[in-house]
């Protein structure tokens, strides 16, 4: 067998003869880029990506795909925080909102173990139209809320209160959503060969002007939280000095651009304004009685009086106000079940995303992205209601079917491969 190209974490096939592609093995990495593409335009509900997840996922429950066994555990915790809705739906006051609630929970909740199995099966394939994709859709939902700031000529609908929110219906949706692609983004810059910067660095720099334009505070933590975590794990995993001393070196460049950016746009008295107006920490209506903090306590003191929920989206409705912490808002809407299903499905990924890390495959960088996104978005789920953020379940599957697709096989000799390569060897010895 040939040896393997450059170690990319993007996209690496063996140098060996391919085989015919089917029809399947073209189909679900052209519908995954397609999801990708349609992702951030939510601004009307049902969206165009609820059409074509649902569409995608009916595909593959009838197409009869396989799906790796190893996601028993995250579809039982799925199963686990839908039960506890429903039993906490029985005794909700407003049955339209708690029925309308579960019926977008739970498209979503599976769409997680959908995005796991196309991955698992074809990471080669599906990986690379899934990045591209979101870097496309991202860079356009970037530049459509960067015009909306500026209120330029019939992008005015991209802004909300002065605040970058491109195609979604909140900045602080709009914010962690650009997360994602920019680390990636980042990453390309740290082992692509340096003529990527010519396109990688320009659209990197946008992504990062429309996240900081967002004027998300929660956004901002979930940024700096997931890009120190990166930065750590791809630290730790590099193999050669050579690697880390590049890593750190294009992580100091791309901080200087994105302070010379920073400071270009605070020169700008209205952006200044509003960025000493969001910097601090604790706003008047974070602390007010009936505020952020005051609904999240009252909410985590309701669910401790209703052990089995009160059924979901009822609290908002009683309170006037969401919880603002995904946790507790899990807690109060489906009672312990749901709770125990979502931190079950959180500390799951998290485990099973740093043990695939120890792994040596081709796509350890992009799990590495994932991984930190994800650890982002729990982090900011603290401050903020995130179960319906249509791409944490994204970054949910990913992590999954990464993880599952480099879990070591023994073969011939015992020695550990994973998947992926014992795929190839196969096809090598078929050829």
């Amino acid at each position: 067998m040939k040896s393997w190209p450059g170690h990319s974490p993007f996209f690496i096939a063996p140098v060996m003869a391919v085989p015919r592609v089917s029809f399947s093995d073209r189909l679900w990495p052209a519908l995954a880029f397609l999801l990708m593409i349609v992702l951030p335009f939510v601004q009307r509900e049902p969206a165009p990506y609820d059409f074509l997840l649902i569409l995608a996922m009916l595909l593959l429950v009838f197409s009869g795909q396989r799906v790796p066994s190893g996601l028993a555990w995250p579809a039982l915790c799925v199963v686990l925080i839908l039960t506890g809705y429903a039993i906490g739906a029985m005794f909700a006051i407003h049955h339209d909102g708690a029925l309308l609630y579960m019926r977008t929970s739970s498209y979503l909740s599976v769409s997680l173990l959908f995005f796991a199995s196309i991955i698992w099966r074809a990471p080669e394939r599906v990986v690379p139209a899934m990045m591209i994709g979101l870097v496309i859709s991202a860079t356009i939902a970037a530049i459509m809320g960067i015009g909306g700031y500026f209120s330029i000529p019939n992008a005015e609908a991209f802004a909300l209160y002065g605040r970058a929110m491109g195609p979604f219906k909140d900045p602080n949706v709009f914010g962690p959503f650009l997360i994602l692609p920019t680390l990636y983004l980042a990453q390309r810059l740290t082992v692509r060969p340096v003529g990527d910067m010519l396109w990688s660095l320009p659209l990197l720099l946008i992504l990062l002007l429309a996240l900081f334009l967002s004027f998300s505070r929660g956004a901002w933590v979930n940024f700096v939280s997931a890009a120190l975590v990166f930065i750590g794990l791809s630290y730790a995993t590099a193999t050669s000095r050579r690697d880390r001393a590049r890593l750190v070196g294009f992580m100091l460049l791309v901080t200087a651009f994105a302070a010379i950016i920073v400071a270009w746009m605070l020169s700008i008295e209205d952006v200044r304004n509003l960025f000493m107006q969001r910097l601090v920490l604790v706003q008047d209506y974070d602390v007010s009685s009936d505020g952020r903090f005051g609904s999240m306590l009252a909410a985590f003191n309701m669910a401790l009086k209703h052990p089995l929920g009160i059924g979901p989206d009822q609290w908002p409705r009683i309170w006037g106000l969401m919880p603002h912490n995904i946790y507790v808002n899990v807690f109060v809407s489906g009672g312990l079940i749901a709770f125990v299903g979502f931190l079950g499905l959180t500390l799951m990924t998290l485990w099973i995303g740093l043990r695939a890390l120890r792994i040596k495959s081709p796509f350890r960088g992009v799990l590495i992205i994932a991984l930190a996104v994800f650890i982002g978005h729990a982090i900011e789920g603290f401050i903020i209601d995130t179960n319906h953020w249509r791409h944490l379940y994204i970054n949910i599957g990913l992590i999954w079917g990464l993880a599952l697709q480099s879990v070591p096989l023994l073969v011939g000799n015992g020695s550990a491969v994973s998947p992926y390569k014992w795929r190839c060897k196969r096809r090598v010895m078929n050829e």
